[in-house]
């Protein structure tokens, strides 16, 4: 008998190789490499470890930093949300979608995946949007929640697939792996890819006729009217509510909307932070159906990418690593309190140190500061909200960290870190001193060690010698010079609280005073309404968590309130929102190193930035 004839050909089974389950191939389940991805040049991943191909390189540092971030965030209540009571999701859960012994549900039960399921929902981003009982009469009263949990993860049918389209559910050891868990990747995601899914979503947009930004939007006829409204309201509103203003030049056009004529993943990213924006500012629309269906088109891209770079195709690297700080400052603006803007900084951290070192095709010096500013103010002004597993993965990176002090040498504005972007670099640094001294003084009595002394002394002495950039617009000077006395109480607060006097204590507690009144005067000498408020979520809520006078407070009050009409951006809803909590607390256990504490308990995890 003949070597063809005696040929069987493999059957399915649920035991092949991922890439073969992926491509809706027979695979032959050869270890390590099968036999279809040998003859078509494909990576072979199996259920129990992921194989390269030999010699490849790529993303295994991004794949750690993600496996990290799911591993150490099993615990973190923010990524594990309840909804608010008055938003009811016409979603339904996964169960009455597919069957309950599925992969997919499965997987949706486990502690770590969990989280980053909800941070797949459309819902999860959009719930702040719709208005609840107003406090004070002008913003929404976050404090209420329903007991009912959010839905973490979206129908088939609204995931881009159709239903009979996924594999059979796997085996056990399939479902157990979580360290193969990204937290932009959802299940049917990397089920259904299409082997040519790269070529097809980074395909170049139609090229503009000019450098500059066209006057009219021919240039892009394939979007449809409501994308054009859209555009056309980001340009106006949106793009200036992110940036300060600081500039003459704005980034978030002159470097993100030509990106986004040349790339349909930033194109509708940009896209769906000006639905989002729009829904929470006074041009909202009546439904939040327009701005949910952006959301979903834009992540479900956005994922489908991810898991696409992690296979070891890396040609699009820059649009992935402009697209997740564009999708962290979507949930700022949308008001998010479920933590789902960490996951997203902490992604644009594994992809950025691939991008910035080696400046890739296609981006400029220009563009390369802006990531720099875009990342540093994003992680220094979050970090205080981040779960304590998750702040192990944020510090700076050392190469990111020397871009920007570079760029501090040189005297660089931005339109989000104005002309302070020195100590934006300086709080992850007071962070950690921080935790490290109050870890010390909880396990012994021992005190502060020389060097946390010295340390101390060192932070201390750079953010007293801060000063304004002289050329810098007057309120941007003054905006500077707020967020320094912020970070001064910041440190100083490490040491006590700001409402604790004792014996020995006079001279620090009279300081922080002094800080206080200095921070409220020049808060006085520009308006609420200057775009530079943009940026001073995080000094306010440092502020307010210093003073003790109603006075006071009605000042910190006030401005929120001025500013989130101004600029429309739900963080600043939120900060007022926690702030407000913060003042119903006994004195002595008001500080600005027990916000996170204070998050946890009523369940409201933001972002200052």
């Amino acid at each position: 008998m003949s070597e063809n004839a005696s040929y069987v050909p493999p059957t399915r089974s649920r035991r092949g190789c991922f890439t073969c389950r992926r491509r809706k191939k027979k695979c032959d389940e050869k270890k390590p490499v099968c036999k279809g991805c040998t003859r078509n040049k494909l990576e072979c991943k199996w259920p129990a470890e992921r194989m390269r191909k030999p010699g490849q390189g790529g993303s295994e540092g991004i794949d750690a930093d993600i496996i990290s971030l799911a591993n150490s965030s099993a615990g973190h209540k923010a990524l594990a949300p309840r909804s608010r009571s008055v938003f009811v999701p016409e979603t339904e859960a996964c169960g009455s979608t597919i069957n309950a012994d599925s992969s997919e549900c499965a997987l949706q039960e486990t502690d770590v995946t969990r989280g980053y399921l909800d941070v797949l929902s459309p819902e999860t981003i959009l719930s702040p949007l719709i208005e609840t009982e107003t406090h004070h009469g002008s913003f929404s009263d976050a404090s209420k929640s329903s007991t009912s949990e959010s839905v973490s993860l979206l129908p088939i049918e609204d995931a881009g697939a159709p239903q009979n389209a996924l594999d059979e559910p796997g085996d056990e050891q399939d479902i157990a792996q979580v360290d193969n868990f990204d937290p932009y990747i959802s299940t049917e995601t990397c089920m259904i890819a299409s082997p040519n899914l790269w070529e097809a979503l980074m395909e170049p947009m139609p090229p503009s006729p000019t450098e500059n930004i066209p006057a009219s939007l021919s240039i892009l006829p394939h979007i449809d009217h409501d994308s054009s409204e859209l555009l056309s309201f980001y340009l106006q509103k949106t793009a200036n509510s992110m940036g300060n203003g600081s500039t003459d030049v704005n980034p978030f056009v002159v470097q993100l909307v030509p990106l986004a004529f040349q790339n349909n993943l930033v194109l509708r990213l940009i896209l769906a932070q000006s639905a989002v924006h729009r829904q929470v500012s006074q041009d909202r629309q009546p439904s939040n159906e327009l701005a949910e269906r952006h959301y979903t088109d834009s992540l479900r891209l956005f994922r489908a990418l991810v898991g696409v770079y992690l296979s070891g195709k890396h040609d699009g690297i820059l649009p992935l690593a402009v697209g997740s700080l564009i999708l962290s400052l979507t949930e700022v603006a949308s008001g998010d309190i479920h933590g789902s803007t960490f996951n997203h900084i902490i992604a644009a951290k594994s992809l950025l140190k691939k991008v910035l070192p080696q400046r890739c095709v296609g981006m400029t010096l220009d563009l390369q500061n802006f990531l720099v500013e875009y990342y540093s103010h994003m992680s220094a002004l979050s970090i205080i909200g981040m779960a304590p597993q998750i702040r192990l993965n944020s510090p700076m990176e050392p190469e990111i960290e020397a871009m920007a002090n570079k760029m501090v040498e040189g005297k660089y504005v931005g339109q989000l870190c104005g002309c302070w972007l020195e100590l934006l670099l300086v709080i992850p640094q007071i962070f950690a001193l921080g935790e490290s001294m109050k870890e010390s003084s909880q396990d012994s009595i021992r005190p502060p060690s020389p060097d946390e002394i010295t340390q101390y002394a060192l932070l201390q002495a750079r953010v007293l010698a801060f000063q304004s950039v002289p050329t810098v617009h007057p309120e941007t000077a003054l905006a500077g010079l707020v967020f320094k006395q912020a970070v001064l109480l910041y440190l100083w607060s490490i040491l006590a609280g700001p409402h604790t006097m004792y014996e020995g204590n006079k001279m620090h507690h009279n300081l922080m005073k002094d800080a206080v009144i200095e921070a409220l005067a020049l808060l006085s000498q520009f308006p609420a309404t200057a775009r530079v408020n943009t940026s001073l979520c995080w000094p306010l809520a440092i502020i307010g968590c210093c003073i003790s006078e109603e006075t006071q407070r009605d000042i910190v009050r006030n401005r929120l309130q001025t500013m989130l009409g101004t600029m429309s951006l739900g963080n600043m809803r939120e900060t007022l929102v926690l702030l407000e909590h913060v003042w119903t607390q006994p004195l002595e256990d008001i500080s600005p190193w027990n916000l996170s504490k204070m998050m946890e308990e009523k369940q409201i995890w933001i972002s200052f930035a």
